[in-house]
């Protein structure tokens, strides 16, 4: 069995379009967070900065020396934004990582049958094949992930190195029962030739016996 290109390229366009389906909804929810998440970073961040403009350091006149008032006001602008670079800093990894979080989720997460059944009657005998090496714990439904790999495997040739993985094993298996059967029979022809020697041996023997 080997399978042509048009097949490889139908699965797997068939296989990125049902992970694209399946993840459409989680990209939909994780856009909607993100979105509300940096609008609400944009509005605290112009609230940080407009408290920052509004501040007059005109009270330390009293405390403080003039050039330290000076100082604030030259760099006040500075100082402010440097909190809301910080603040926006950590807004991003948090949300790279509720991203990454609900990405890993989303793999281990299983395939609904009604998909699976959908895959199994459409793909090709070559692709049900990598699927089959793909999807190691069959104790467990298919995964999204397995899926994911299954296209990986499809584009990487997968099924043409299970076909020479399983002729090189046949071959393997024949030379081991060669060698065996060639082993069986020159131990049958070893113990045959020496069936045949013993009784010459008893018979020379004799032969003394008798003419004495």
């Amino acid at each position: 069995m080997s399978p042509n290109r048009s097949n490889y390229k139908n699965d797997i366009r068939l296989i990125d379009g049902t992970l694209l389906n399946l993840v459409k909804s989680r990209l939909f929810i994780l856009i909607a967070l993100t979105a509300l998440v940096l609008g609400i970073l944009y509005v605290v961040a112009n609230k940080i900065l407009d408290f920052g403009k509004s501040i007059d350091y005109s009270f330390l006149d009293d405390i403080a020396a003039t050039a330290v008032i000076e100082y604030l006001d030259k760099y006040n602008i500075y100082f402010w934004w440097a909190l809301v670079v910080i603040i926006a800093l950590f807004t991003l990894l948090f949300l790279n990582s509720m991203v990454r979080q609900s990405f890993r989720s989303f793999a281990e997460t299983n395939v609904p049958m009604p998909v699976v059944r959908n895959l199994m009657s459409r793909l090709s005998p070559a692709s049900l094949e990598v699927l089959s090496w793909v999807w190691n714990d069959r104790r467990e439904p298919i995964k999204i992930t397995d899926l994911k790999q299954l296209s990986q495997e499809l584009r990487q040739g997968r099924f043409n190195r299970i076909n020479d993985a399983r002729e090189q094993e046949e071959l393997l298996n024949q030379g081991i029962n060669g060698a065996e059967t060639r082993e069986i029979i020159t131990n049958n022809a070893t113990t045959t030739r020496t069936s045949n020697v013993e009784p010459q041996v008893i018979i020379a023997q004799a032969e003394p016996e008798l003419k004495a």
